[in-house]
């Protein structure tokens, strides 16, 4: 009942290891609403974090020009320096502001038949979320990359179905599902 050599029982390992990881692979990969809620509600979190910190950042800006007081004379830059990075932040903070509004406004219960914003995307390479300039995100040990709808690779399968093949930078790829 014994394997006779260690070839046997490489070839029984290897047997078992590539059937465990086929099913693992089929059970992980299924994409669903509720991952898309998952993503979207990570997603507006990071971005809220982001707000709260440019907006604290912005108030200590101008707080230190306004510790600072008055110009000492023409050529003391401080506090211009600290009204040009209060200004500079104001505007990315309009700017993060902007996203939350806009990520508020998705449906993650809606699912996709093609490649959209708000698409659910499994290629053969890699798990796009189609939403936002967020970048790598791992939920329930699923590594998903959350980009925005203008980035070169979503704009080359742009309104591309499952099962459609596309090649971007001289690499193939192909759509597996989308949510």
């Amino acid at each position: 009942m014994y394997p006779a050599n260690i070839t046997d029982v490489k070839r029984i390992i290897f047997t078992l290891l590539k059937y465990s990881f086929i099913w693992f692979k089929f059970e992980s990969m299924s994409l669903d609403i509720k991952v898309k809620e998952q993503l979207l509600a990570k997603c507006i979190e990071i971005k809220e974090e982001s707000e709260a910190n440019t907006l604290a950042a912005m108030n200590d800006a101008q707080q230190s020009a306004n510790e600072y007081g008055a110009p000492r004379d023409r050529y003391d830059s401080f506090r211009a320096q600290m009204m040009r990075k209060r200004d500079m932040l104001a505007q990315q903070l309009s700017a993060v502001e902007e996203e939350i509004r806009f990520l508020r406004q998705m449906k993650a219960g809606s699912k996709s038949t093609k490649v959209e914003a708000g698409a659910l995307v499994e290629l053969n390479t890699q798990t796009l979320y189609i939403l936002a300039g967020i970048g790598k995100l791992v939920i329930d040990e699923k590594t998903f990359y959350v980009v925005s709808p203008v980035v070169p690779l979503v704009v080359a399968m742009k309104d591309l179905k499952k099962g459609d093949s596309f090649t971007f930078r001289g690499t193939t790829m192909k759509i597996l599902e989308i949510c």
